[in-house]
């Protein structure tokens, strides 16, 4: 079984300001690795696109998340 990390990231879509989700996997629990990275979202509520880094996020959570049979 492998492991990654599922970190989520709260953000506030830059047209209509209401709270978004990003949620990407990766092999690193840490911040470090993933706050340099752009994340592309489209607003559920105002339907715009938003290209965000993911150091400007409201809230980041880290969850470990097991795995089976991923390369």
């Amino acid at each position: 079984m492998t492991t990654r990390y599922v970190h989520t990231l709260l953000f506030s879509c830059p047209n209509c300001k209401l709270p978004m989700a990003v949620v990407r996997l990766s092999t690193d629990e840490n911040l470090e690795p993933v706050e340099g990275e752009r994340q592309k979202f489209i607003c559920l509520f105002c339907e715009k696109s938003a290209n965000v880094i993911a150091a400007k996020a409201k809230m980041h959570l880290v969850d470990k998340w097991p795995f089976e049979n991923l390369p």
